[in-house]
């Protein structure tokens, strides 16, 4: 582990250092590709004007209000 966190000082728990281990595990070994997980990925896909960007214009548009307010 200290060559995961070389300068952390503080013990890790011991469940922190059971789920290092275990994510370590699952990694590749240098030379193996990651493997695809296609399942995860679909999970994401997003076709055009599906997206959130409602919330993120009306988060805009009060950021905008606010600096006016600061400009007055």
């Amino acid at each position: 582990m200290h060559a995961v966190f070389p300068n952390d000082t503080e013990p890790l728990v011991e469940q922190v250092v059971a789920e290092i281990e275990e994510v370590l595990q699952d990694l590749p070994e240098p030379g193996q590709e990651l493997e695809e997980e296609d399942e995860e990925d679909d999970e994401y896909d997003y076709e055009e004007g599906d997206s959130d960007s409602d919330d993120e214009d009306s988060d805009d548009e009060e950021e905008e209000k606010d600096e006016n307010r600061r400009l007055r």
